[in-house]
């Protein structure tokens, strides 16, 4: 099965997932996603958890908390 394969399979795959069932290293599935991002096969989405605003407080529940978090990354395969 190709990764592009895998990708339209059903359900969430980590790339750690991806990586054990193609048989390769993490930084080799990364790398093929980047250029199937390229290519207009894949659609890369990062969500962060930064504050970006300005003004402090402004965000309804916020806590403001000093640690961020690293961004989630995630995958989907164009149809």
């Amino acid at each position: 099965m190709t990764l592009l394969e895998l990708l339209g399979e059903p359900g969430v795959h980590s790339t750690t997932e991806l990586a054990a069932a193609m048989d390769t290293d993490v930084a080799m599935i990364q790398a093929k996603l980047e250029h199937y991002a390229r290519l207009g096969y894949v659609k890369k989405t990062v969500l962060s958890s930064d504050c970006h605003s300005s003004t402090c407080g402004s965000c309804r529940g916020c806590p403001r908390q000093s640690v961020s978090a690293p961004p989630l990354v995630y995958w989907e395969r164009v149809r």
